[in-house]
């Protein structure tokens, strides 16, 4: 009799904790599936942990976030087999005017090719930071953003950042500016070449890329 009754009592305990279990299961798979929904919306209402700023942006910092616009996309191909798309370029401007450039390298264009369009604006997170060293920079930010396996972007609303940011200078300034990193030097049959980067846009919004 008493091994009836304690059989009972086990078996009504397994019961138990199966039936713990089985609920953690189901919340946890809820909270993976939430957890990604959450994010998006607590991006778009701006209150996601507190947005760093462009220009508070420091060397070897991965773990922040940017409120930013893309005002400019573009691609470049691949060295090795100019047919391939191999990096994709933009740059970031906050609401307040700060601007930055960041890249995502061709392993990872396929998840933000879609994802990503100019003039939309994002929060994104957990780029890496590197020297804007490079010997042609489109910032004259000191840091540059490069994108790596966890690098997330969230569509967001944001009106609060401006479409477009433009830096005003009088023509005999602009030839008479001797910076090498406004410059991008190019070589052929010995000849050396300086090249600008420049974007005229006109009253509708359209824009257009040119080297001069």
């Amino acid at each position: 009799m008493p091994v009836f009754f304690i059989s009972l009592f086990l078996v009504s305990l397994l019961r138990q904790c199966y039936s713990h279990l089985f609920a953690l299961s189901i919340t946890s798979k809820y909270i993976l599936h939430i957890i990604p929904f959450l994010s998006l919306k607590m991006a778009n209402s701006g209150i996601y942990v507190k947005m760093t700023k462009i220009s508070e942006i420091t060397g070897r910092k991965i773990d922040f976030q940017l409120r930013v616009r893309v005002i400019n996309l573009w691609f470049t191909p691949d060295r090795a087999n100019p047919r391939e798309e191999g990096a994709l370029h933009m740059i970031f401007l906050d609401k307040d005017c700060g601007r930055i450039y960041a890249t995502i390298r061709k392993d990872l264009i396929s998840q933000f090719k879609d994802e990503i369009e100019e003039g939309s604006a994002y929060v994104v997170e957990r780029f890496m930071v590197g020297k804007n060293d490079s010997s042609f920079k489109s910032t004259p930010h000191k840091h540059k953003l490069s994108s790596m396996r966890g690098t997330k972007v969230f569509k967001v609303k944001a009106t609060e950042i401006p479409a477009n940011h433009f830096e005003f200078m009088p023509f005999h300034d602009i030839l008479s500016c001797t910076k090498g990193d406004q410059f991008l030097e190019t070589e052929k049959n010995g000849k050396i070449s300086k090249l600008m980067d420049t974007t005229l846009a006109d009253l509708e919004g359209n824009r257009l890329h040119l080297h001069i």
